[in-house]
């Protein structure tokens, strides 16, 4: 059975300050003495081989930042249209979860990542030749469908080759190594938009996908050589949840599920994350026209400045990873901290936009994503809770929850923004204000469930 004894606990024995200025030092020490050269080499060649393709993922999820008012000027797109347009996608990943969960688990992920690589590179090209609203729809659920399966994979695969006490700085290196694709989505993006078109950008992604194919199949195995997985990933004690018989499978994932959704703290961790998506509907698509109404910035000014927020989310996913691995020992204690700051930081947008001079937005942008990384220290707590043969699934529940949110705030702030009247035939500032005051409600929903939630004893 699942051993469900969240408790709370964790004990710090030095001086925090000197803690978090050897933690780095400790963590590589760690690795040396842990693996052989070989492994540790071969560990940093798939890391960075995977990261690449978490890269493109991340890419993705955001380019309609740039490119939606273009888009609902050749679409003649309404805001809720657009909101759909940039909220699809997303129903296509939070949907493919729980499947991409069963298929990283019982086919094996580095398979599940290769045939995802193939479709969303198809999407990428319905979606560059689109000469219809409906034809772009079909390319971003091909290219939603693709990249929904790989972020499960990934986890899997790294669950194999680092250990529990690596993990949360793993992951939260991954995530920044990843956001490099936000980064990508934001000024390269514009500038290629600018020069080339968005039609033959998105021909140029669809290119580079074919290498990210080839990288995986040469240089991405599933566990190391003569090496024993990672520590307490192997525990049989869930075997008789997930069976292995082709005519249990669904039925046993139903019931892995059923328990899991049980659990009240496994239940909150999928409201704080839920909660946590609405800034996907900010970042993916409404942040452009907010910047451009609020501070007037052109298409490259709002490239240059979701750039920062890009960098925030980079620092502040392997910052909270490794407060919470080698400083706070503790995931529930570091996500509270983080939503204490972020809501603080959030504030002034949702309420005050112009009360942040012109020029300071992106250092804001910068902070507000960074105080918001540390959503991924979930993943970490849902791996150290259960057993490696349901990890896809309790991952994939908490993914489908996260991106079905995302999807949905999306296509409502579109809805909300479309709710003011237009004057001049735009759109007043309040009604782009109103999805960033939504986001800071959903910071309060987010503290709340951390309250609710018991951790387990490390």
């Amino acid at each position: 059975m699942i051993d469900f004894r969240w408790e709370r606990s964790y004990n710090t024995c030095h001086p925090l300050i000197e803690r978090f200025g050897r933690s780095l030092s400790q963590l590589l020490i760690h690795l040396s003495m842990q693996f052989p050269m070989r492994i540790m080499s071969k560990r940093l060649v798939l890391f960075l081989a995977l990261a690449l393709v978490y890269c493109f993922v991340s890419f993705h999820r955001v380019t309609l930042a740039v490119i939606g008012d273009l888009l609902a000027e050749e679409f003649r797109l309404s805001p809720a249209e657009l909101g759909l347009l940039g909220g699809i996608l997303l129903y296509c990943y939070a949907v493919m979860q729980l499947p991409s969960g069963v298929l990283a688990d019982h086919v094996g992920p580095k398979r599940t990542i290769i045939l995802s690589l193939v479709l969303s590179a198809v999407g990428s090209v319905v979606f560059a030749v689109a000469s219809s609203f409906g034809i772009a729809m079909l390319g971003r659920i091909l290219i939603g469908a693709g990249i929904s399966c790989i972020y499960l994979s990934l986890i899997k695969i790294l669950s194999m080759w680092f250990k529990e006490n690596e993990f949360g700085a793993v992951l939260g290196i991954l995530m920044s190594l990843g956001m490099l694709g936000n980064m990508l989505a934001t000024s390269p993006l514009a500038v290629s938009v600018k020069f080339m078109g968005w039609r033959y950008s998105y021909g140029l992604v669809a290119v580079l996908t074919l290498g990210l194919i080839a990288l995986v199949y040469r240089r991405v195995q599933k566990a190391p050589e003569n090496e024993p997985a990672s520590e307490g990933t192997r525990d049989n004690s869930s075997s008789e949840i997930l069976e292995e018989t082709a005519g249990e499978k669904l039925a046993a994932v139903a019931r892995t599920v059923w328990v899991l959704m049980r659990n009240r703290s496994y239940l909150m961790l999928n409201i704080f994350m839920i909660a946590g998506a609405s800034q996907q509907g900010f970042q993916s698509l409404w942040a452009g026209p907010f910047l451009s109404r609020c501070y007037g910035y052109s298409l490259i000014e709002v490239g240059n400045a979701l750039l920062w927020y890009s960098l925030g989310g980079i620092c502040g996913a392997p910052f909270w990873g490794l407060l919470s691995d080698r400083l706070f020992k503790s995931r529930k204690r570091v996500l509270i901290l983080g939503s204490i700051v972020a809501m603080a930081l959030w504030f002034f947008p949702a309420f005050v936009p112009t009360f942040v001079p012109r020029p300071a937005v992106p250092f804001l942008l910068f902070f507000m994503a960074a105080a918001s990384g540390g959503g991924v220290l979930t993943h970490a707590m849902a791996r150290e809770q259960y057993s490696f043969e349901i990890l896809g699934i309790s991952v994939g529940v908490i993914n489908f929850f996260t991106f079905l949110g995302g999807a949905a705030f999306t296509q409502l702030m579109g809805h909300m923004v479309e709710l003011f009247p237009r004057t001049d035939g735009n759109y007043p500032l309040l009604a782009y204000q109103s999805t960033v005051m939504l986001i800071f409600a959903m910071w309060i929903v987010r503290l709340v469930s951390l309250l609710l939630t018991e951790e387990r004893r490390k």
